[in-house]
Formats: C-alpha cells, sequence, structure tokens
C-alpha cells in the first residue's frame, strides 16, 4: 500500500515539476500533464472508496495516460521527425 501511495505521489510530483518548467501559454504539452495530473487525482480520490486499479479497464486508462504525460515530459520531443537512417541511406 505504502508503494502505491509513494508511486501515485512521485507521478503527480513529476508532471508538476514539467508543468512549472514549461513556458506560459497553450501548449500541447501542458494539456497531457495537466490531463495526467487529473486521472492520477481521480484515481487517488476513487481508491478511498475501493482498489480501483485492480479492474483491467481503469488499470489501462490509468498506465495510457500517465505514459503520455511522461512523454510530455521528454525534452527531445519534435513533432514530425524522421527516423534515422544509416550511411548508406536505407
Amino acid at each position: 500500500m505504502l508503494i502505491m501511495m509513494w508511486m501515485l505521489l512521485q507521478i503527480l510530483f513529476d508532471f508538476w515539476k514539467g508543468l512549472r518548467a514549461l513556458p506560459p501559454g497553450r501548449d500541447d504539452r501542458r494539456f497531457l500533464l495537466h490531463g495526467g495530473m487529473a486521472i492520477v487525482l481521480a484515481t487517488m480520490a476513487e481508491g478511498f472508496f475501493e482498489y480501483n486499479l485492480g479492474d483491467s479497464e481503469v488499470l489501462t486508462m490509468f498506465l495510457v495516460v500517465v505514459a503520455c504525460g511522461y512523454l510530455a515530459l521528454e525534452k527531445d520531443v519534435v513533432a514530425g521527425a524522421e527516423p534515422h537512417t544509416t550511411a548508406s541511406g536505407l
């Protein structure tokens, strides 16, 4: 139980820290981080009444949104980036 609480709080801390590092204004990364924080808070609030991460649908939704939030934290995300090619061009 303590490990689960630590994980949820660590996710919130990471997303909050990432939001503070972003420049002000509208941004897709800001939207993903706010959404990730909302899902974590909703999961924690629902967790007071039942263990909801044992449900496969809830767990899948939670993991996808958290993964999108962590992708938004990456600094080298480039929209429409070409995949790397080898020296021979293949």
